[in-house]
């Protein structure tokens, strides 16, 4: 019940924040319609409040215009009110030490250092962990450039079966690498994005003898460049 209670008020809150921004002209319902991929007559609905406005559309919404969900619930908004308890935020385990360019492979620390989301609790995420990329990392730039931070899903059904489609974070003779995984035969190719980085991660790994869940730990499925980290804790200390 709680959790329904926050979204709920987090989605009334982001269509009041989006109809004052189209009230002085920052945005357009034309605009909002093409930038989610919603028809005009939808999107108009939902600033009218004639429709509800689901989750997946409130995220889409906050990612493409960088809108952090505390940023809906400021002591301005709330007329000096303390936000409710809830607004914490979704919380998972940073990795210590930063992830690829040859570097040792990041590890859970102990306490274990925790890292709070900036937007809506994502649907989906399974045993996540958050890591930053290497500052020296860029074989997958564009789209992970170096210093960014990066949700990990590590369950077993992702990391057993490697697509091309997605990017991986492998680990080999305990360096970590950041790389685009196809399994062929009983070798795992890695491929990265941007030919010209260096380090690049290996091109070929030999799986004759090794658990691929020893080389594949996580499929990356969240990026994230406006999270709001928190000193290190314990984890039942949340």
């Amino acid at each position: 019940m709680p959790d329904s209670i926050f979204l709920r008020e987090l989605t009334s809150r982001l269509v009041a924040h989006l109809r004052e921004r189209v009230r002085r002209g920052e945005l357009t319902e034309r605009g909002l319609a093409r930038l989610t991929a919603y028809s005009q007559p939808h999107i108009h609905n939902v600033l009218k409040g004639a429709r509800g406005v689901q989750i997946e559309l409130a995220d889409q919404i906050m990612t493409l215009l960088d809108i952090p969900a505390l940023s809906l619930f400021s002591q301005e908004k709330l007329a000096g009110r303390a936000p409710p308890a809830r607004l914490s935020g979704t919380f998972t385990e940073l990795l210590v030490g930063a992830l690829g360019a040859g570097r040792p492979y990041p590890r859970i620390g102990n306490p274990a250092e925790r890292l709070r989301l900036g937007g809506p609790l994502l649907a989906g995420a399974v045993q996540p962990v958050a890591v930053q990329v290497s500052e020296h990392e860029d074989a997958m730039s564009p789209l992970i450039c170096p210093g960014d931070v990066i949700l990990l899903d590590r369950s077993p059904q992702q990391r057993m079966r490697p697509s091309p489609d997605y990017v991986y974070a492998i680990n080999w003779e305990n360096k970590g690498y950041l790389g685009r995984c196809l399994l062929l035969q009983k070798t795992l190719i890695v491929v990265a994005d941007n030919p010209s980085a260096r380090p690049q991660p290996p091109e070929r790994i030999p799986l004759e003898g090794v658990r691929l869940l020893d080389i594949v730990r996580g499929k990356v499925i969240w990026l994230g460049r406006e999270m709001d980290f928190l000193q290190s804790r314990p984890l039942n200390s949340i």
